[in-house]
């Protein structure tokens, strides 16, 4: 665990800063914490950096200034929820909160310190109006872990993200894959900035910064791209602050497929080819 690594007495990179629990903080850990203290930011870290850490203690900070702050994350799914509370929460922050995991339509009432909801339930209809009231509550703090999961502006979960970032006081987006191309990165701006539906369309974004032949990216306009992202993200991989690991060695062992998945992928492929027949292609 990182975190655990930490000697303060090596070089002032690794200063000392405790949480409540006494988890030392490395320095870029505490500037993202105050950057999300500041307003909206886009956390694009590589993974094991410590993003749910820095989200949860900026969190706690605002929460001491004012009582009234709730947190509100959409997680990839329970198991990611459970993470939060688990190894989160009450491992750096403390057990004085109430967090809630909504598993189910049964517990969409009340609200506690910190819910908890997977992106699977974020667009249904009968959860709207529960996560509409906790988003407009004064001082609700909108985090969205594995925010590419709803890059994508035709998704479900885009959609229902995007709305719901418009009335949050706050809005956090945290994801351990990078954006890897300019349509990633729309949905995420879209989202992070309050992007207006008629500022510009997807199309026109992406078609800006492909290259001549239209199936490539302009290594120029992207450099524009990494300009724009700087304004309102911060970006961190292990190779930059976590210097004494070891370089990443992939190990790629090939594994046959299971008889399972080799018949569908054959029923795929006759089903593909009844369908060029019937087009007469």
């Amino acid at each position: 665990r990182y975190n655990e690594m930490v000697k303060p007495d090596e070089v002032s990179y690794y200063r000392a800063e405790y949480s409540p629990t006494g988890t030392v903080l490395r320095s870029y850990q505490r500037e993202g914490i105050r950057a999300l203290e500041k307003g909206r930011l886009l956390l694009a870290d590589d993974m094991g950096t410590g993003k749910t850490l820095m989200m949860l203690m900026a969190w706690h900070n605002l929460r001491r200034k004012d009582p009234s702050c709730r947190l509100l994350v959409f997680t990839p799914n329970e198991d990611v929820a459970d993470d939060w509370v688990n190894e989160g929460l009450k491992r750096h922050i403390g057990g004085n909160y109430c967090s809630k995991v909504i598993r189910n339509r049964t517990q969409l009432g009340g609200y506690a310190d910190i819910t908890l909801i997977p992106y699977t339930k974020i667009w249904r209809t009968d959860y709207d109006a529960y996560l509409r009231k906790l988003c407009l509550l004064p001082g609700t703090v909108l985090a969205m872990d594995e925010g590419h999961l709803c890059s994508a502006i035709s998704s479900h979960q885009h959609k229902a993200a995007y709305e719901y970032a418009q009335l949050a006081e706050r809005v956090w987006i945290a994801t351990g894959t990078e954006c890897r191309n300019p349509r990633e990165y729309y949905g995420v701006y879209r989202i992070q900035r309050g992007l207006p539906p008629n500022h510009t369309t997807e199309e026109a974004w992406v078609k800006y910064y492909r290259d001549r032949s239209g199936y490539g990216w302009d290594e120029d306009k992207l450099k524009q791209l990494r300009v724009l992202r700087r304004l309102f993200a911060i970006r961190r991989t292990k190779s930059e602050v976590c210097h004494e690991l070891p370089a990443c060695t992939p190990i790629r062992i090939p594994c046959a497929m299971h008889p399972i998945q080799e018949e569908l992928y054959r029923q795929m492929e006759k089903t593909a080819f009844a369908e060029i027949e019937q087009l007469g292609v």
